[in-house]
């Protein structure tokens, strides 16, 4: 919906604090409250943990030879990895005359690349109980991805195509555009 945000902002405006505190009162009640505590399983990074000593460390910025910013953190408690890419673009970069142009170069990533198609890629994640998505909001487009540690090595062939070489495909690019429109 191309007036979301107007109408959006525009009801918003419209909610008084009498309603806000009458759903508090409804649904924000002692008795339906919930405590959640999640523990890591035994192991060294639960000693580590109760010892006091950190399992996490603190974010490391480097920069890149070819301008890229990378931003890492480790987290010792989970043998996962989150990888997030993200690059100037979306609705603020966009011009008249291109508009639309980031939001359709993010649905096409996850089509396909040069060495895999959509269907292998979306075979891939979902056999290593990972997840990847493609997204583009008003100042940036991103790729975010989750897999476990031990399947970093293959999931970065994956990335690297994704991210370097999508694979424009005539008919899917045509169907994409109609979509957007």
């Amino acid at each position: 919906d191309p007036l979301f945000d107007d109408n959006y902002v525009e009801g918003i405006q419209k909610v008084t604090a009498e309603q806000v505190q009458q759903v508090a009162l409804r649904y924000l009640r002692p008795e339906t409250l919930n405590t959640v505590v999640i523990e890591p399983l035994g192991g060294e990074e639960t000693k580590e943990a109760e010892q006091g000593e950190s399992v996490e460390s603190p974010v490391v910025r480097k920069q890149l030879p070819n301008g890229l910013t990378l931003l890492l953190k480790r987290h010792a408690v989970t043998p996962t990895v989150s990888i997030q890419a993200y690059a100037n673009g979306g609705v603020l970069a966009d011009t008249e005359k291109t508009s639309g142009l980031t939001a359709l170069a993010c649905e096409m990533m996850l089509r396909g690349t040069e060495k895999y198609d959509e269907r292998q890629i979306a075979e891939y994640f979902d056999s290593v109980g990972g997840l990847i998505g493609v997204d583009s909001q008003r100042n940036s487009c991103s790729l975010q991805c989750q897999i476990l540690k031990d399947d970093l090595p293959t999931t970065l062939d994956y990335l690297r195509q994704i991210l370097f070489h999508v694979r424009m495909n005539e008919d899917e690019f045509k169907e994409t555009v109609q979509q957007q429109l």
